[in-house]
């Protein structure tokens, strides 16, 4: 790119206009759990190179408020680092470049904790958004094909789908995907379905997310409302790849 005189800010312009995304560190938004104020805020630049959740909790409700927090695997026992954290009310850095931010130095109710994962991506990979998967109205019992897919280069595909579920609907859509190797004959049997149909509720908007790994080389999703009476709606969706 720098032999075409682009800039830094041009260069990732021009990735983003072709609907490419750097993958980079990320830290996740806070998630509370308690009774009372929640104020706290997290941001910094996480540097550490495998997934962490922290847990943030207040461990003394009394004039300047103080916390305590702990870190872990994500999924596992979290392990204490610290407590009697004065709350300063500016960026409180926890470790790998991880900051907390309360509002308010004092107002907390003690046990009120927040969590949240700072996530390490793999360096190198690309998450390109490939093609449009906007399901269609499906008619009772309709069906409709998205793909296919060439896989050449990719580690792994995600396929975001949302549907609306009408009034007085009593089943749901199923996603299977097929796979080919030469893209003329595909596999009878799905490559895959358990866990890509997003959860049914009859008069709402459900969305599901499923990574799928793709050792094949062609695939394609055949999306079946499974409702006999009542049509479903057509909803925005898309189709992404990891490119390593």
């Amino acid at each position: 790119m720098s032999s075409e005189g682009f800039t830094v800010q041009q260069a990732l312009n021009k990735l983003a206009n072709e609907g490419i995304i750097l993958i980079s560190k990320t830290i996740g938004s806070p998630t509370f759990t308690g009774s009372g104020l929640d104020d706290m805020s997290n941001g910094g630049e996480f540097t550490g190179d495998v997934d962490v959740e922290y847990e943030v909790e207040i461990d003394l409700a009394a004039g300047t408020d103080t916390f305590k927090w702990s870190k872990g695997v994500p999924g596992a026992t979290l392990v204490e680092q610290a407590s009697s954290v004065a709350i300063t009310g500016s960026a409180q850095t926890l470790d790998n470049g991880v900051t907390v931010t309360f509002n308010a130095t004092p107002g907390h109710t003690l046990a009120d904790q927040w969590t949240f994962t700072a996530r390490a991506a793999a360096p190198a990979a690309v998450i390109k958004t490939i093609a449009d998967a906007t399901t269609q109205s499906l008619a009772p019992s309709g069906t409709q094909t998205i793909g296919p897919f060439d896989l050449r280069n990719v580690s792994a595909l995600a396929l975001t789908i949302q549907t609306g579920f009408a009034v007085g609907a009593t089943d749901g859509i199923s996603v299977k995907a097929f796979t080919s190797a030469d893209n003329i004959d595909y596999d009878v049997d799905p490559y895959a379905s358990t866990g890509l149909e997003p959860t049914f509720v009859a008069n709402t908007t459900a969305q599901k997310t499923s990574i799928i790994d793709t050792p094949v080389r062609f695939i394609k999703f055949l999306i079946t409302n499974l409702d006999g009476v009542k049509s479903t709606t057509g909803m925005p969706g898309y189709i992404t790849k990891l490119e390593r």
